[in-house]
């Protein structure tokens, strides 16, 4: 079911604040009007595709409309760039962007093989058998307004988000199960295993968004492979996830960042904190919408508009949270 606005603006924004009793806060779920403030700003700040993905999430639209406004960001060698990603503005297709790309078409119901198709034969043919994965954006990537962390270092050869093989390899080799028809080159089950030895080889967990990629991959791969990655799974989210309130207005890993939905297997291991995230993100609403807690600290232009669509992805994000968890 999707939820459709029926409040006035004015009177919705007030709803998404919690109430007090006896000092004590009550949780208050979020009204669905406030989607009406959503919408309204997204629309009106917000590139093309979030307009869409807005729009087809809770109000109805169309999947082909989606697929139009994907194929904006699809180069004519399959992957996928102009700031699909919108920490980093390289034009070019990188892993990184086009993994990205995948993350919306696996949540339609019926992705186009003309997008779909292309992007895995790019996987493919950027796959590096050296690193048996992915390098997540190359060099160019310096030379277009970006987030810090996504600069490519000379000396590495690589970025920083490089240092966890996971991001975003773990996750490509989840697209190849999900869409295998279009599988040509990849030994799908050898890379899998390897993924697998190497979530199972790490002494520590030092990134969440190389668990996120792993998280992805999880839902995709057949169940001899889930049981295996199971127990590091929980493991690694007991390590990472933050669960003192106090910091969650920062870039922290909350509970509901590994698990969107009380269905999915892995949500025993952030139950206990889902009802306080949950009213959390109620309470974290600036008029509608969640902004990004995070700056580029250098091209500041860019990072206005980057930082607009990041609200657009943070908004549609949480909604669809909220939803799943019975709070609007």
């Amino acid at each position: 079911m999707r939820f459709h606005g029926q409040h006035s603006l004015g009177r919705v924004a007030s709803e998404a604040v919690g109430m007090w009793h006896n000092g004590t806060r009550m949780m208050t779920k979020l009204a669905a009007g406030n989607l009406d403030i959503a919408r309204e700003y997204i629309s009106n700040n917000c590139d093309r595709l979030y307009k869409v993905l807005f729009e087809h999430e809770f109000f109805d639209g169309p999947e082909e409309d989606i697929s139009a406004a994907l194929r904006e960001y699809q180069n004519s060698d399959g992957g996928f760039g102009h700031g699909i990603e919108p920490d980093f503005l390289l034009p070019d297709s990188s892993p990184m962007a086009t993994s990205v790309a995948c993350q919306l078409l696996a949540r339609m119901e019926k992705p186009p093989s003309g997008i779909v198709a292309p992007a895995l034969a790019y996987f493919e043919h950027t796959f590096d058998t050296s690193r048996n994965g992915w390098w997540a954006v190359p060099a160019r990537v310096n030379e277009y307004p970006h987030a810090p962390w996504w600069a490519y270092l000379l000396e590495d050869g690589c970025t920083v988000i490089d240092r966890h093989w996971g991001n975003p390899s773990s996750e490509i080799i989840g697209y190849f199960w999900k869409w295998q028809q279009h599988v040509r080159t990849i030994d799908v089950a050898n890379a899998t295993k390897r993924a697998v030895e190497h979530l199972r080889s790490l002494n520590r967990y030092e990134s969440e968004h190389e668990i996120y990629c792993y998280i992805r991959m999880y839902a995709q791969v057949p169940h001899r492979y889930r049981r295996r990655l199971e127990p590091c799974l929980r493991a690694a989210i007991d390590v990472l996830m933050c669960t003192d309130e106090s910091k969650w207005r920062t870039y922290v890993p909350k509970p509901l960042d590994f698990v969107q939905s009380p269905k999915h297997a892995l949500y025993p291991e952030v139950q206990e904190h889902a009802e306080r995230n949950c009213d959390f993100l109620v309470s974290a609403t600036d008029n509608g919408v969640w902004h990004p807690t995070w700056t580029w600290t250098q091209f500041e232009d860019d990072w206005e508009h980057s930082s607009k669509n990041w609200t657009a992805i943070l908004t549609i994000r949480n909604y669809r949270t909220l939803r799943e968890f019975g709070w609007i």
